[in-house]
Parts: C-alpha cells; structure tokens; sequence
C-alpha cells in the first residue's frame, strides 16, 4: 500500500453519470430543420439483464426510506416520444469499465478495500436522478462483479429533489444560483459569447435564442453514440457550439461574483467532502463514491483550479475526479488529485501530493454547511447580474 513512502487511507471518487439520450431534440431549437431522425430508444439498457449487475439498493439519506433501484420503459421520461436524460447501453459501458479501473487501483494495487463489497468499506451517494442511481450501480457492477445473488450494496441519495438536493445546483433550492449563473440569458447576451452566437446563425438558429448548452447536449449525445450530426452542422459550427457553452458555465466563475458563483454551484458539496476527507479513518468507510452531473463537476473543477482560462473543456460522459488521502511516517497527511485518472495539482499546492491543510484551505474557500448554504441561496443581491456584466464587459 506504500507509495513514495506514503499509505493511502481513503479515496474519494467524484464521476459523472455515463453517456445518456439527450435531454433536448434539436427541433427544440429549429423547427424546419431536416434530419435523419435518431431513434434513441434503440441505445437505452434492457431492464431484463439484471443478472449483468450488483444488486442494489437506494436509501434516502433524510428519511432512511429504501426502495430497489428500477430499470426499464416504466421508468423513462419521455417527452414528444423520445427519451430524455436516459442512461444508455453504452453509458452503462463507460460506468462499468471506471469501476474496473477503480477496483485495479483500490482493490488490486493498494488494497485499499476487500474484494467484496461491505458498507464497512464503501460509501456510495448518487443525485435522485436515474441515471446517476443507475451509474453508481454501474460503477459498484465494476468494482465487484455482477454477483446477482450477493446482499445488495447500498447508494445514497435524496428524494426530495427540489428542496433537498445538493448534489444538483437548481434554482428551486438555490434562486441565487440562477441569478448567478443564468446560463440561457447569457447565451443570448454576453458580449465574450458573441462569435459563437454568431457561428449558428449558419444552421439558421437566431443568436436571441439560442441556447448553446442544450445545443451542445444533443450534439455530444450524437457524436458519443455513432449518430451523424444534424444537417448543416459542421465540425466547425460543433466547435462554436462547444465553446459557447464552455464559456457560458465558466464566465461566472472568473469574475467578480467568482466566490459566490462556486459556493452556490458546489460549495455543500466541498463541505461534505471535506468533513469525508479529514473523517476518522478507524470509524468510516475507506472508498467513497460520488455519482452526479456535469453541472457539478465543472465548478469543483473550477474551484480547484483545474478548470481555468486557459484549459477549460466540458467533462466526457463518465468523467471521474479523485481525492487521495495519505499518510507518511509521521502521520503527516496529503491529498493527492487525479482527473480523468490522469494527476492533477490543485491551484496553491505546488505539487500534485497536496498538504492537507493547503488542500483545505484551497476548498475552504467555497465549501459551505448547508444550512448557510440555503441561508446564502435566499439572497437576491445579484439578481440581475447577467444583464449587469453584459453592458459593463
């Protein structure tokens, strides 16, 4: 388990829910557009292939309530007869395979937990959403094996998704989060968005609606599952696209609401996260899971410092963050990141095996308790602010 002479006690894997439908059409976005129509029911997982998975079950971290997870086209959103937001057989693919590669790193190399599964070792926690209880199921499929008749692993999550639910930034449990962040509005405002704006113009979408996060949406469905791009679109209006809604996300994060910005969009999060990081180890799990969204993951990205000016890009499906806490000899402890298990240093660290209380001070910064957190949520002093910056920048 030694590694630079340091011992890994725990590790803290934050991953995005594998690839999925779209959660808009492109008729959404222009009505007279002609295309060969996707048929993305043909990409979504049977329900039927249960002995292919670790059994689970979800329990409501609020309520202790426990239900099994549900697979199948009883569960599917569908809307104007196609499926929205639905894990996909190949979503399913990418989960499976990180939970491989997590049980090479945790299992097999550093022994970090046993080879089977036990709540004594693992924590699991997933958004109420479906496909990231069904991405967490995935991952746990990975690290163990599918073992059907084996007692069922356990994922967090909270039910009361539009009051509750931290680990998705809305606006219903944070209205300063929309004020904030207002990603449709600045779309179709901010001046540094102008010449993507420009760009679709070519694929007859007017600049005073578009909306280049649904856009990218359903372009990265496409291009993830083999589907042709829509006619019109070219690499170079898919670029545009693409980094009209990099820049979208990021633009709130670099000014000067950059702290108010990452402590409405992750700073619950970073709060848990750390209080799991600096936990006693004789007491808590070891392995620590995290299933969620990109709209998650961009702004712990953004407040460590990975995601910057310079080297932004929208995390893939399955995109994983990690948090490695070691020891030396004398107890000393260090995180050390990894993302797209690649390492990764934290801004202010100075070296990819992070001091933890440099580690803490860098996260500090945007974590929040949750009751603040809601407290802060209420506030509408940027009510506004898109608008604001749009004519001052």
């Amino acid at each position: 388990q030694a590694e630079r002479g340091l011992t890994l006690q725990s590790a803290h894997v934050l991953f995005r829910h594998g690839a999925r439908t779209p959660i808009a059409v492109w008729e959404d976005h222009r009505d007279d557009l002609k295309t060969a129509p996707v048929n993305w029911r043909s990409t979504l997982t049977a329900s039927e292939n249960v002995d292919e998975r670790h059994p689970v079950v979800i329990v409501d971290e609020d309520t202790g309530n426990r239900k099994q997870l549900r697979w199948g086209p009883e569960t599917w959103i569908i809307k104007d007869n196609h499926p929205r937001g639905e894990l996909t057989k190949l979503g399913w693919e990418q989960v499976v395979n990180l939970g491989r590669r997590l049980r090479d790193r945790y299992i097999t190399q550093t022994k970090l937990i046993p080879d089977q599964y036990s709540t004594d070792f693992i924590y699991a926690r997933s958004s109420s959403m479906n496909r990231t209880k069904q991405s967490a199921q995935g991952v746990i499929t990975g690290l163990f094996g599918p073992r059907p008749s084996a007692g069922a692993a356990v994922v967090y999550t909270r039910e009361q998704f539009l009051t509750r639910e931290t680990l998705v930034a809305i606006r219903t449990v944070c209205p300063m989060f929309g004020d904030l962040f207002s990603w449709k509005v600045r779309c179709q405002i901010d001046p540094e968005l102008s010449p993507y704006r420009s760009a679709v113009k070519s694929i007859g979408v007017s600049p005073d609606v578009v909306d280049f996060i649904f856009l990218r949406d359903i372009l990265a469905g496409r291009e993830a599952h083999g589907f042709a791009l829509p006619a019109g679109v070219t690499k170079e209006v898919a670029s545009s696209i693409d980094h009209g809604a990099v820049n979208a996300v990021f633009l709130p994060m670099q000014r000067s609401a950059r702290q108010h910005s990452l402590q409405v969009a992750c700073g619950p999060f970073l709060d848990k996260l750390l209080k799991d990081v600096n936990a006693d180890r004789s007491t808590s799990p070891r392995l620590y899971l995290y299933s969620m969204h990109d709209t998650l993951l961009l702004p712990v990205l953004a407040a460590l410092g990975v995601f910057t000016k310079e080297n932004k890009h929208w995390p893939p499906f399955a995109a994983d963050v990690s948090f490695e806490m070691f020891t030396d000899k004398n107890n000393k402890r260090f995180v050390r990141t990894t993302y797209l298990d690649k390492e990764v240093t934290v801004e202010g660290c100075g070296s990819v095996y992070c001091p933890f209380e440099k580690f803490k001070s860098v996260v500090d910064q945007y974590a929040l308790h949750e009751e603040k957190y809601l407290k802060k949520c209420q506030s509408r002093e940027f009510k506004g602010i898109v608008k604001h910056n749009s004519v001052s920048h």
